[in-house]
């Protein structure tokens, strides 16, 4: 809604060269869902020339937060983003620019941001069709993302035979590729149940819980965006030579141990290997 969302409360405090953060107040506005944090605190953490982190959470409370690999920047000059943020007395919001264009990669200077003990809502404005992602939720006939109004819901978990969007896996990162053909990535850290919005020129995220934990990413072309991105999650593991062959799932759990055997056993008269 109009109005609502935080303001800046006092001044700016350096962590070095690789952070800062800035304690926001929340605007005299009547609650919505009830247990909003009055007080949060907003952090950025320049981890490379690249990318870059930024977190909200309630400044007095401690939450859960999903540990990642902590890595720093080496120096403002090496750095391929700005980063800026909203004046006092104007509704808070952070702006991400590459430096050496001044496109805007990220911005949620917009109203709505709500922080709660149960909901947690924010809206970055996005500048380009070209967005793709948002993996693990539901069919698609195009690998790009629907922005009409779509919401993108992640429960990671599957139930059998169920065609909704709900996965055993999920992940709430997105790419867009810019006019140039660079591309930056975004990748929204929780473990909590979530939805994506994404509408014409904007994207909002909410959760039931936990902080805002954003990771941006800044490529010279799309692969650049997912070797950073899989980077800081991490990348699977090489399978051995053994395993590199066919491979049989039984999909969904209603399987009765008989057909299962049937099964077993037909595969093994046609000298199949089989490894559980």
């Amino acid at each position: 809604p109009e109005g609502y969302g935080y303001e800046q409360l006092g001044d700016v405090t350096e962590q070095g060269d690789g952070e800062f953060s800035i304690r926001l107040r929340r605007k005299a506005t009547p609650p919505l869902f009830g247990g909003e944090f009055n007080d949060v605190l907003f952090s950025v953490s320049y981890e490379t020339d690249t990318s870059l982190r930024l977190q909200v959470s309630p400044a007095d409370v401690k939450l859960e937060r999903r540990p990642l690999a902590q890595r720093k920047s080496r120096s403002e000059k090496t750095r391929k983003y700005t980063v800026s943020y909203s004046e006092r007395g104007e509704t808070f919001g952070v702006v991400v620019t590459r430096r050496d264009n001044g496109k805007i990669l990220f911005d949620t200077r917009l109203p709505g941001t709500t922080l709660a003990e149960q909901f947690l809502q924010i809206s970055t404005r996005i500048a380009s069709e070209n967005v793709f992602g948002l993996g693990g939720a539901g069919s698609k006939t195009t690998l790009k993302n629907d922005l009409n109004w779509r919401v993108t819901s992640f429960f990671t978990e599957k139930a059998p035979n169920d065609e909704s969007n709900s996965h055993s896996g999920a992940h709430p990162f997105y790419m867009l590729v810019e006019e140039d053909g660079r591309a930056h990535g975004v990748f929204l850290n929780t473990s909590y149940p979530m939805d994506v919005l994404m509408q014409p020129s904007m994207a909002t995220f909410r959760t039931i819980g936990g902080i805002l934990d954003f990771h941006l990413f800044l490529g010279e072309s799309p692969e650049d965006v997912i070797r950073q991105f899989t980077e800081l999650i991490g990348r699977p593991a090489f399978l051995p030579i053994w395993a590199l062959g066919p491979h049989l799932a039984l999909r969904g759990n209603n399987i009765s141990p008989n057909a299962a055997l049937s099964l077993v056993q037909k595969l093994k008269s046609r000298v199949f290997e089989m490894v559980s």
